[in-house]
C-alpha cells in the first residue's frame, strides 16, 4: 500500500464528510407568513483507463464471488449520448453548460447481483484539471471502505491511466483504504484532461450493519446503492486533494459535479430508482439492462426494490414520481400531492427546477429520516417504526388526535425540507463541513415557509417550534451557544450539530426575512440560485444576495446569528414576537 502521509499532512485539518445528498438527519420544518412568512458542455468522453483496486479486506470475498466480465467495455462499449445534458429541462441546459464548462465525466457499466450482494463494474473517468496548477496525481475516493459503512467493501481489480496499464494498482492505496492515489506519467497542466479506467467490485453489507447506505436487505426488501463506485476526490487549491474519510452524520465537503452515462444490469423483477433519466432498456435473459444519463450531479445513486409501486404528476416541464411499497399506496399519493405543491412553489419563488425528473422514494429507514441528491430524494415511510413518537420524542400537536395524522404532518414537513434541498445543497452547493448552516439552516427555514403556505400558520408554527426553536433553546440551556458558520466539525455531537445548524441557522434566516421583507427575501434567493447554479458558494455569496436585493447592510444581523456564539433565549423570543 502506498503511504499517503505526505498528502494527509497537507490535508490534516480536513473533515471531509458525507451526506449526498441526504441532508436531513431529523424531522424537517420551518415557517414564513405569520411565524414563517416572518417568523456541463460536453458529454462523457470515452476514457482509456481501467482501474481496479482490491483492498485486502475484500480480496477473499472477491475470490468467493467470482468475477463478471471484467472488461465489459471491450465487448460492448456504450456510445456516449449526443445530448450531454439530457437530464435537464430546456431552460436549464444553457445555464448548466455555462456553469460547469468542461466537466468531469463517468461512463459506468455495472451488474448488481442481489443474491451475492455485489456490484461488479467497469468505469471510465475523464478528469479535467480545472485548477491553476499542474497536478502530478489524481485521487479516487473509495467511500465504501470507510468505517462509516460497516460491513461494506470496495475492491478494484485493474487500473489504466492514459491507456497504460498500472501493474500494481493498489500501490497508491491509503492505509485506511479509503483513497487511491492514481499516478500521472506527466504533470497534468491546467485545462488538461486524463482518462482513467477502473474495474471494481463492491460488496454490500448485511441488513443491520450499514444503516441505509450500501445495504443488502433480505427479499422482499430494499437495496440502497450510495457512493458504490470509485469517485474522484474533492480538490481545493489551498489544500489539495481532500483525503480524510467521510463522516455520514455531519456531512462533507462538496464533490465536483460531473456528467454520467451509467448502464446497470440487475434482475428484471427489481424496480430501480436512480439519479438521472432512463434512456434505454432491454431484457437479457432474466435480467434487465438499463441505461441512464445524469448530470450535472455530484454522484449517481440507485435504489432497488421488488415491491415498489409508483405514482406521478407533471410540474412545469418536469415529472415528479413517488415510489413506495405497495401497501403504502395511499400515503404515496398524499406525498405526491405535497411534493408537487412544494416543487411548484419553490420553482415559482427561486427559479425553475432544473431536472426533467424528481424521484422520491418512500421507504422505512433505520438511519436518519431522509436525504436528498440531485433529482433523487429518499424519505422514511410515515407509517414505519422510524416515525414512532416516543422514539423521536415528538409531542403531537394539540390540534391533532390521530397518531397516523401526526406522522403525516411530520412527513410533509420532511418532504418540504428535502424538496427544498434540490435548490439549497444540490443545485447550489456549499462546503457542508465548514458552512453547513448555509445548506441546512436555509433549507429548514424555506421548508417552514412552504409548510405554512400548504398546511396553514398553525401547523407551521408548531413544527417550527418543535424542529428549530426547541432544539436550539435546549442547547443554549445545557451546552451554551455555538457559532453557526463553523459547525460541520467532527467534534460536535449530533444534538449540537442539529441545534445549531438546523435550529439556530433557520432562526437566523427568519431574522433576515423579518428585517428585509418577503419580496426582497425571495428575490435574493432567486438571484442567488441563478448566479450560482451547479456551483459552490461561500457565506459571502449568500449574504451579498440578501444585501443586494434589499439594499440593506446586514452585517450586525449576520454576525449575531451566524458568526458569534452570543445569542440568548431572550433573543429567540424577541425574534418570534417580531415575526408573529
Amino acid at each position: 500500500m502506498y503511504d499517503l502521509n505526505a498528502h494527509r499532512r497537507a490535508t490534516a485539518a480536513e473533515t471531509t464528510s458525507r451526506s449526498p445528498a441526504r441532508r436531513r438527519d431529523h424531522r424537517s420544518g420551518p415557517t414564513r407568513h405569520g411565524v414563517a412568512r416572518h417568523l456541463t458542455a460536453r458529454m462523457m468522453i470515452a476514457l482509456v483507463l481501467s482501474v481496479s483496486l482490491v483492498p485486502a479486506a475484500a480480496a477473499a470475498q472477491a475470490a468467493d464471488r467470482g468475477t463478471v466480465a471484467r472488461h465489459a467495455f471491450e465487448a460492448e462499449a456504450p456510445i456516449p449520448s449526443p445530448d450531454a445534458f439530457a437530464a435537464l429541462i430546456g431552460a436549464a441546459r444553457e445555464q448548466a453548460a455555462t456553469a460547469v464548462g468542461d466537466p468531469d465525466s463517468y461512463v459506468i457499466e455495472a451488474r448488481f447481483d442481489p443474491g451475492r450482494g455485489t456490484v461488479n463494474g467497469d468505469m471510465r473517468i475523464t478528469f479535467v484539471n480545472r485548477t491553476d496548477e499542474a497536478l502530478a496525481d489524481v485521487v479516487l475516493s473509495l467511500l465504501p471502505n470507510s468505517n462509516d459503512y460497516a460491513g461494506v467493501a470496495i475492491a478494484v481489480d485493474t487500473l489504466r491511466v492514459g491507456g497504460h496499464r498500472i501493474d500494481q494498482p493498489n500501490r497508491g492505496l491509503s492505509e485506511d483504504e479509503t483513497s487511491l492515489l492514481v499516478p500521472v506519467s506527466r504533470p497534468l497542466p491546467p485545462g488538461g484532461s486524463i482518462e482513467i479506467a477502473v474495474g471494481f467490485t463492491t460488496t454490500l453489507a448485511p441488513d443491520d450493519d450499514a444503516g441505509n447506505y450500501l445495504e443488502l436487505d433480505e427479499p422482499p426488501g430494499t437495496w440502497f446503492l450510495e457512493w458504490w463506485y470509485p469517485i474522484l476526490a474533492p480538490y481545493e487549491p489551498s489544500r489539495g486533494w481532500l483525503l480524510a474519510p467521510p463522516v455520514i452524520q455531519t456531512g462533507r465537503a462538496p464533490w465536483g459535479v460531473a456528467l454520467y452515462d451509467v448502464t446497470l444490469t440487475m434482475p428484471n423483477d427489481l424496480h430501480a430508482v436512480t439519479t438521472g433519466d432512463l434512456i434505454e432498456e432491454r431484457l437479457v435473459g432474466a435480467d434487465a439492462r438499463r441505461r441512464y444519463v445524469a448530470g450535472p450531479t455530484e454522484a449517481f445513486h440507485a435504489i432497488a426494490d421488488e415491491d415498489f409501486t409508483s405514482v406521478s404528476a407533471e410540474v412545469g416541464d418536469s415529472i415528479v414520481r413517488v415510489h413506495a411499497d405497495s401497501s403504502e399506496a395511499e400515503t404515496a399519493r398524499r406525498a405526491l400531492t405535497f411534493a408537487e405543491q412544494a416543487l411548484a412553489a419553490y420553482s415559482d419563488r427561486f427559479g425553475a427546477y432544473p431536472f426533467r425528473e424528481l424521484d422520491i422514494v418512500q421507504t422505512p429507514l433505520k438511519m436518519g429520516m431522509g436525504y436528498s441528491s440531485e433529482g433523487l430524494i429518499v424519505v422514511g415511510s410515515p407509517l414505519s417504526e422510524g416515525y414512532d413518537e416516543d422514539e423521536w420524542d415528538y409531542e403531537p400537536p394539540p390540534f391533532e388526535t390521530d397518531p397516523d395524522e401526526v406522522d403525516l404532518v411530520t412527513h410533509e414537513a420532511l418532504l418540504a425540507h428535502e424538496v427544498a434541498h434540490q435548490w439549497w445543497g444540490n443545485s447550489v452547493r456549499s462546503d457542508y463541513v465548514a458552512h453547513a448552516f448555509m445548506v441546512e439552516g436555509l433549507t429548514e427555514y424555506v421548508a417552514f415557509t412552504q409548510l405554512e403556505a400548504s398546511l396553514g400558520e398553525k401547523v407551521a408554527r408548531r413544527v417550527m417550534v418543535d424542529d428549530a426553536v426547541q432544539p436550539y433553546i435546549e442547547l443554549l440551556d445545557y451546552e451554551g451557544d455555538e457559532i453557526a458558520d463553523r459547525t460541520g466539525r467532527r467534534d460536535l455531537w449530533y444534538a449540537t450539530h442539529y441545534g445549531i445548524v438546523y435550529g439556530k441557522g433557520a432562526l437566523g434566516f427568519l431574522a433576515i426575512n423579518v428585517e428585509i421583507g418577503d419580496a426582497a427575501f425571495d428575490a435574493a434567493l432567486r438571484a442567488y440560485a441563478a448566479d450560482h447554479a451547479f456551483g459552490v458558494t461561500t457565506p459571502e455569496d449568500l449574504r451579498e444576495a440578501f444585501e443586494s436585493a434589499s439594499g440593506e447592510d446586514l452585517d450586525e444581523l449576520w454576525r449575531t446569528w451566524f458568526e458569534t456564539a452570543e445569542t440568548t433565549p431572550d433573543d429567540v423570543r424577541d425574534l418570534l414576537r417580531a415575526a408573529a
